[in-house]
C-alpha cells in the first residue's frame, strides 16, 4: 500500500482472522494490488463509519447504487474512480447480498426485490468546508459513472442529499414505491411525515 497512489481492498469483517481469511480467497488479484495491513484497514474501516457521527469537523456525503455484477470490468471502473477521489480518507465499500436476504419475496415486505448481488456504497469524506463543492461533485459523478452497471435501484439509507426526485421511488422500486404510496394516502394523506426521504401520497 505505498509508492503512488493507494489502491486497498477493504475487507469489512470483526475480526482481523475473519478478514484474512476471506482475503486468502482472493490471492488472484495480487498482480494488481499489493494488499497489507488487514488489521489497519479493517480499524481505519471501522473509524470511517464512526467519523461523520461524532467529529464536527469531519464531513461526509454518501452515495449508493446496486450493482448487477462485479466483474473484471466492474472492479476496473471502481479503481478508476477510486484513484481520482479528491480525498484520501474517502473509501468505497462493496456489500455482497444472497443467502437468507435474497430469499425473501419481493412483495413480503417494504423494502422490495431483493435479488440484487451486490451493493456498491461511495463514501466520500474530508475535512475542511471549502472542499465541500469538489468532494461532493465527485462522489456524483462517480456514482453517475457507475450507472451503466447498475440494476437502476440504490440504497435508502446512502441517498446523497435527497437531489434526486426520483430517489425514493429508485430506491424501493415502482412496485413497491406504489404500494408505500397507498399506505401514505390512508394514514398520512396531509404528507405531514415528510421530512426524511419522503413517499408522495397516492
Amino acid at each position: 500500500m505505498s509508492g503512488g497512489p493507494r489502491k486497498s481492498s477493504v475487507i469489512p469483517e470483526s475480526t482481523p482472522w475473519m478478514a484474512n481469511k476471506r482475503l486468502s480467497r482472493c490471492s488472484n488479484l495480487a498482480t494488481r494490488f499489493s494488499i497489507s495491513a488487514i488489521e489497519w484497514t479493517i480499524e481505519r474501516f471501522k473509524s470511517s463509519m464512526t467519523d461523520c457521527s461524532q467529529k464536527d469537523e469531519i464531513r461526509c456525503y454518501w452515495k449508493s447504487t446496486y450493482l448487477a455484477r462485479l466483474d473484471d470490468e466492474v472492479i476496473g471502473d471502481i479503481v478508476a474512480g477510486m484513484a481520482k477521489r479528491p480525498s484520501e480518507m474517502t473509501y468505497a465499500s462493496v456489500w455482497k447480498f444472497g443467502g437468507a436476504v435474497q430469499r425473501v419475496a419481493a412483495d413480503a415486505t417494504a423494502f422490495g426485490d431483493r435479488s440484487m448481488p451486490y451493493m456498491l456504497s461511495i463514501d466520500g469524506i474530508w475535512s475542511r468546508p471549502s472542499d465541500d463543492a469538489a468532494n461532493i461533485a465527485w462522489v456524483r459523478s462517480f456514482w453517475r459513472d457507475m450507472q451503466r452497471h447498475s440494476t437502476g435501484r440504490l440504497y435508502l439509507n446512502f441517498p446523497g442529499h435527497g437531489e434526486d426526485d426520483n430517489l425514493v421511488r429508485d430506491a424501493f422500486g415502482p412496485q413497491a414505491y406504489a404500494r408505500l404510496q397507498e399506505i401514505k394516502r390512508k394514514y398520512d394523506p396531509t404528507n405531514l411525515f415528510r421530512m426524511n426521504q419522503n413517499i408522495q401520497p397516492a
